[in-house]
């Protein structure tokens, strides 16, 4: 079990006892009166109520806490690989977003992935499976579903609108430019490399030996990592 602890916008930790959570409490605090989501009067008022308490319960945490809009959100990360998926999907939303973003401002741009049609693409490959098997057995199935569904919603709103510029099929590296942009199941360590940088992995990292304008990854498997993403 460990704790999660977050607000609407970002995650300030995950800790793995209640006495790592209370240890954290008073940064906590600080860090969210500087972002501007607690007020000074907040702050010192939950300061007041632990200042000098030697036992303090977690769910008594949990409602300070909440009071400003920060919760406490128990998780089993080793049985339960669902925050993991949180976290890459959240992922693939920001990275379908910049798709749209790059689309929308220069329409000469168009995008290819790799598969057949929406519903029949290839962004989720055996190798990302077996990585998602491995850090989750017991939910494997549903984790996948999930994730194969996002993406699939994710092509088809492109698809929405923009129509014939999104494209399937095989990819390319001689193909990649600022106005064709090749997307392709990345993990943590190869998706967002330095332009020039060699693209490593096996899988689809195959198709590419650098990074260039053109190559743009995704990330779908969670083996090499899954937090600070962009």
């Amino acid at each position: 079990m460990v704790f999660v602890i977050l607000n609407s916008k970002r995650i300030f930790g995950v800790f793995e006892t209640e006495e790592l959570v209370k240890f954290h409490l008073p940064i906590i605090l600080i860090e969210s009166f500087n972002e501007g989501m607690a007020s000074k009067e907040s702050v010192l008022r939950i300061q007041e109520l632990i200042k000098d308490k030697e036992e303090v319960k977690i769910d008594f945490v949990k409602e300070l806490l909440k009071s400003i809009k920060v919760f406490v959100i128990e998780k089993d990360l080793e049985k339960n690989g669902f925050y993991v998926l949180d976290l890459i999907l959240a992922h693939i939303s920001r990275r379908f977003e910049t798709l749209e973003k790059i689309m929308t401002l220069d329409d000469r741009v168009k995008i290819r992935i790799p598969g057949n049609n929406a519903l029949e693409n290839k962004l989720i490959n055996y190798d990302v499976e077996t990585s998602w098997m491995s850090l989750d057995i017991t939910n494997f199935k549903k984790i996948i579903t999930k994730l194969k569904k996002k993406i699939i919603l994710e092509i088809q709103k492109l698809e929405l609108k923009f129509k014939d510029k999104v494209s399937f099929g095989k990819l390319d590296e001689d193909e990649a430019s600022d106005t064709n942009i090749l997307v392709w199941p990345a993990d943590k360590e190869n998706y967002d490399l330095p332009e020039g940088e060699p693209i490593e992995g096996k899988g689809f990292a195959l198709c590419f030996e650098f990074q260039k304008p053109g190559i743009f990854g995704i990330v779908v498997d969670p083996k090499f990592g899954y937090k600070n993403l962009k």
